[in-house]
């Protein structure tokens, strides 16, 4: 995980340099072939620094969610607070476990798709 998370550093802060290489090498679209990269199933990574993430971009609500914030769990019916990254997120075995798309926070592991940020849904104005 820790050479990935060096490898999205790079894709997310030299990016007017990799696409310089990757056009070198006759790479065609190198910025689409960067965030082709950086796009997950469920999420986007926005922001690393080093070896962790440290904003992602949730695909089905467009929430950002930032190292250190609080979201909430409606199952659980409460706050989770100081939410990190880690290989949980983009895919890793604990065990005999297979887990992806999952955040940590206080108290444990989270399903991406479980959580939210505020605590009932935003509702999108619509514009007729």
């Amino acid at each position: 995980m820790e050479y990935r998370n060096q490898i999205i550093d790079i894709l997310t802060n030299k990016q007017e340099a990799v696409c310089e290489l990757l056009e070198l090498f006759g790479i065609m679209n190198p910025e689409v072939k960067i965030k082709g990269l950086l796009s997950y199933d469920n999420f986007t990574i926005l922001e690393a620094n080093g070896s962790e993430i440290l904003k992602i971009k949730k695909k089905s609500t467009g929430e950002i969610i930032t190292k250190g914030c609080s979201v909430y769990h409606p199952e659980y019916e409460k706050y989770i607070d100081h939410v990190w990254f880690d290989e949980s997120l983009t895919g890793t075995y604990y065990g005999k476990s297979f887990y992806k798309n999952y955040i940590r926070g206080d108290g444990g592991l989270y399903p991406l798709d479980k959580i939210r940020l505020e605590k009932e849904p935003v509702e999108e104005e619509i514009i007729l």
